[in-house]
């Protein structure tokens, strides 16, 4: 269905980023939108190997070992804190803090 299209992309990502002509800016707007895409708070599950497609456009991305460490340091907190929350619980709360 329409949530398997996020492998697709995935794949499709992973082929981009492994280009000699996609550039440093390039490789971080993919990886910030991935951050983005799966922190994002959704009602579904991944549950045909999604995850693993995703981790592979990252893997690819590292590959290329054009971002620096302060590129992957706010890249992880984006994964860290995602939406402006300030832990992961939150994510799990609802809005009177309870679960």
């Amino acid at each position: 269905g329409m949530d398997h299209a996020i492998a697709h992309a995935a794949d499709l990502l992973w082929v981009l980023v492994q280009h000699s002509s996609v550039t440093t800016s390039d490789l971080l707007l993919i990886i910030d939108a991935l951050a983005k895409k799966i922190t994002a708070p959704i009602a579904h599950v991944y549950l045909y190997d999604e995850e693993e497609r995703l981790v592979r456009t990252v893997m690819g991305v590292l590959q290329r070992d054009l971002l620096t460490l302060t590129d992957l340091s706010a890249w992880l907190e984006l994964l860290i804190h995602p939406s402006g929350r300030t832990s992961w619980n939150e994510n799990f709360e609802g809005p009177e803090g309870g679960r």
